[in-house]
């Protein structure tokens, strides 16, 4: 990867956190992902007007809302953005749900390779 990914990662959940960014430092290394963090939907909301991001990662289940909130909000500026609404146990509605919007995919965590390169693979993200 050429250029530095900038993404936002929606997650309440300390622990998921440090499992991402450890995956994103063995598979990828740091260099060239940056990693920010908002823990809710009303900060996801001040983080994402003041900075820019190629990508957005979201929790499903949040402390102010469910993450399909974040991806209302998102669409509303950026209609093209790639986001990913990640669950620690997917649902047929969840799927249901992602298919009504464009550039929406539905992971379920499990913080392997596999599950990091459906992420970042797209954007030319190599270790």
């Amino acid at each position: 990867m050429k250029n530095e990914l900038k993404v936002l990662y929606v997650e309440d959940n300390p622990g998921d956190v440090e499992l991402l960014t450890m995956c994103i430092e063995r598979y990828y290394g740091s260099e060239n992902i940056v990693l920010e963090i908002a823990e809710t939907i009303a900060e996801t909301k001040e983080v994402f007007h003041a900075n820019k991001y190629d990508l957005v990662l979201t929790d499903w289940n949040l402390p102010d809302g469910e993450g399909i909130e974040v991806v209302q909000l998102i669409r509303k500026i950026e209609g093209n953005l790639p986001i990913f609404l990640l669950s620690g146990g997917l649902t047929d509605s969840h799927i249901n749900i992602t298919k009504e919007y464009a550039h929406l995919c539905c992971l379920e965590k499990d913080y392997s390779k596999l599950f990091v390169d459906k992420i970042f693979a797209q954007f030319g993200a190599t270790k």
